[in-house]
């Protein structure tokens, strides 16, 4: 087989594949299927400060809203 070794922001992988966000990533058995599968890199499921204080990990439900003291903040670029 080729080999696909490459280099991204600094990290050393063995497979140029990146996996996006998904319910694969979103569990162990799950990510062991994405390396078996020939993922050099995953990107792992958001974490929100509700779900931390709430002791939830993964979105909230459907029906959830976001608490009204909780402030909005506006998304900053630092480009």
């Amino acid at each position: 087989m080729a080999d696909l070794h490459t280099r991204y922001l600094g990290l050393e992988l063995q497979s140029p594949l990146v996996a996006s966000s998904s319910p694969l990533t979103g569990s162990l058995d799950g990510l062991r299927k994405l390396e078996a599968a020939g993922a050099g890199a995953v990107v792992l499921p958001s974490l929100f400060e509700e779900e931390l204080a709430e002791g939830r990990r993964g979105p909230a439900p459907a029906t959830a809203t976001r608490p009204a003291t909780a402030p909005v903040r506006p998304p900053t670029c630092r480009c």
